[in-house]
């Protein structure tokens, strides 16, 4: 390369930026730090190699500005991205409850679970299909042991069983349905 006309910087560029360089020397002349956009602080990155990687969770959906920043012998490369959070999936169970028949009552017609964490009740709505032909709206409300209930109150004026079907939506878009058992005795 010199023969040619190198300079000396060209051989050492070329020397440092080959795959043999990198493959044999530890990259710890280099860092890299990591912004997820959501607020939280800055995290270091682990390199390996070309690549850099991190870890981080994110505690509503949405789209967020991710920037890393690498510094190493030759400066400072800032990289631009966007990491698209989808919500937090719901996990529902149903559940069954015997009740007397032309009676008005408030029932616990299904439970269910939301990966994130932190989410309140106000976060949800439900509907409550009867199996008699009624719908209505369901209450939100937090177990004391973690997950949420939909509870409802219904009449029903004939004895029998029927299949109570439960749809449950997050405000960030994951929704989950199950099936719960009414057993609608004489009064």
């Amino acid at each position: 390369m010199l023969g040619n006309g190198g300079t000396d910087e060209d051989v050492i560029a070329s020397l440092v930026g080959s795959s043999e360089y990198f493959a044999s020397v530890p990259a710890s002349f280099a860092t890299a730090t990591i912004a997820w956009g959501d607020g939280s602080p800055v995290s270091p990155g682990t390199l390996a190699g070309s690549t850099i990687s991190g870890s981080h969770t994110y505690a509503e959906e949405g789209y967020y500005p991710i920037t890393v920043v690498v510094h190493d012998l030759d400066g400072t490369l800032t990289i631009l991205g966007r990491a698209a959070v989808a919500d937090a999936a719901l996990s529902a169970k149903g559940t069954s409850f015997t009740i007397a028949k032309r009676t008005t009552h408030t029932e616990t017609v299904a439970t269910f679970t939301d990966g994130n964490p932190a989410a309140t009740p106000s976060e949800f709505s439900a509907a409550i299909a009867w199996g008699d032909g009624q719908s209505s709206i369901g209450t939100v409300s937090a177990l004391a042991g973690g997950g949420f209930a939909v509870i409802g109150s219904h009449r029903y004026t004939s004895k029998g069983s029927y299949t109570v079907a439960v749809h449950v939506a997050d405000e960030g878009g994951s929704t989950a349905d199950t099936v719960s058992t009414a057993t609608v005795t004489n009064k």
